[in-house]
């Protein structure tokens, strides 16, 4: 199977969006950090130290405030391990946009300045996409139609994000061909953006383009592979809002945005191993199931794909993939606070998953085929209608982008206050996109 493919966008959205901004635009007040970046202890809740030990350029680079990356999930031998996520280095990462609030000069601005400052990865803004709907492989795998999808809609309060932005990332880290690791390479991630949002009032008000532009940035770090946010430093992966104008002021004038966080983790492999974390006592049965069950599909003839993974603001899922059978989806609720606390990490499987582990024999569920997905492949053609939807008209959608688009609850917005849209994006970010603006 190509590395390009094997995104299993129903299993991974659900619950998962990396990243979610929240509307800081409209809450200038925030304070502000005073500390020295040096001075804050990493947050990441992994071993920085033994990174920096067995990477000597690194160390002697600087590594700005990497040890705040939130690492991927890997089931290596019964074992959790935590591995760092990125696009391969020295190839192009294409960036593309559409919907009716896109403004391709302000994209071209957010993406021209990141890709002049960094060294690790180049980063190239196509044009905007015509409309359509991404390409799906005969086994129900969505296609990659571009690395970094960024979709905007004007709609201050409608579906999409719960802020002004959010994003989802899907890696790979399934193991290498060579046996050495894992891959931990990302095959896309989606942005979705807003024009702007609600005032204190609940009046609409769009976005300024140093404010959107810096939300853009933000994104795009996200995008390219740091899950979580920086504690303090000069970042676009920051959250406070003063900084993300600077820096999107910094790009409209044509400046490059140096990052020194990102470009750490560029400077280290993809799938780089970043030591390993001990399960919750309760969770290990759920692993040993899984693996189970992986056993006996192999056993029976059914191939293993590989493993896809996504990280958001509190929560990360991994996905086991199968040539016939359905999906197996394991969920760590609380990755972020799990790490940090290092007290060991809970793991859950979603409901399919958990009912195969508990003994219902899976000869008596559809196994493959259009039948066979079931519920997985359900999710993945509505994920498809609304990648789609904010690309055909707005003002007249077709009947199933209304129905898709409408069924994301958890990220729907409402007509409330900024400041109780902020509390809310806050409690929000359990669902497993990254970034609340």
């Amino acid at each position: 199977m190509s590395d390009h493919a094997g995104i299993p966008v129903g299993s991974l959205r659900r619950g998962v969006r990396a990243s979610r901004l929240p509307l800081a635009f409209l809450a200038p007040g925030l304070a502000v950090c005073v500390a020295l970046a040096a001075c804050i202890a990493p947050r990441g809740g992994w071993d920085v130290a033994a990174l920096l030990e067995g990477e000597p350029a690194l160390r002697e680079k600087g590594a700005g405030r990497l040890g705040d990356l939130l690492p991927h999930p890997v089931l290596y031998a019964g074992a959790l391990r935590l591995v760092a996520c990125r696009f391969e280095g020295g190839e192009t990462v294409r960036v593309r946009g559409g919907g009716a609030g896109w403004r391709a000069d302000w994209a071209a601005a957010a993406t021209d300045a990141l890709d002049r400052g960094l060294a690790g990865i180049t980063l190239a803004l196509e044009p905007e996409r015509a409309g359509g709907t991404p390409r799906v492989a005969g086994s129900g795998i969505v296609a990659a139609i571009a690395e970094i999808d960024v979709q905007v809609s004007p709609d201050p309060a409608g579906a999409g994000p719960s802020g002004l932005g959010d994003t989802l990332v899907v890696c790979d880290v399934g193991p290498r061909a060579d046996g050495a690791g894992f891959r931990g390479r990302l095959l896309r991630a989606e942005i979705r953006m807003r024009r702007g949002g609600l005032d204190l009032v609940g009046r609409p008000r769009e976005a300024s383009a140093e404010e959107w532009v810096g939300g853009l940035l933000h994104e795009l770090g996200h995008a390219l592979g740091f899950a979580g946010h920086v504690a303090s430093g000069d970042s676009v992966l920051v959250r406070e809002a003063h900084r993300l104008r600077r820096f999107g002021r910094t790009a409209l004038a044509g400046g490059a945005i140096r990052d020194a966080t990102l470009e750490a983790l560029y400077s280290i492999p993809a799938g780089r191993d970043l030591g390993g974390v001990a399960l919750a006592p309760g969770s290990r049965r759920w692993v040993e199931g899984l693996e189970r069950l992986r056993a006996e599909r192999i056993g029976r003839g059914d191939r293993w794909l590989g493993a896809r993974t996504t990280v958001g603001d509190e929560e990360a899922r991994l996905v086991w993939l199968f040539e016939q059978g359905d999906a197996l989806v394991l969920r760590f609720p609380r990755w972020r606070r799990d790490l940090a606390e290092g007290a060991g990490v809970e793991a859950h499987p979603e409901a399919a998953t958990r009912r195969a582990i508990e003994g219902e024999a899976e000869s008596e569920r559809p196994a493959s085929g259009a039948a066979g997905r079931g519920e997985v492949q359900s999710s993945i053609d509505a994920s498809i209608e609304r990648a789609s939807a904010m690309r055909r008209s707005a003002s007249s959608p077709s009947p199933r982008a209304r129905s898709t688009t409408a069924s994301r609850k958890s990220t729907t917005a409402s007509s409330e206050p900024a400041s109780a849209a902020s509390s809310r994006c806050s409690r929000a970010r359990t669902a497993s996109r990254a970034g609340c603006l």
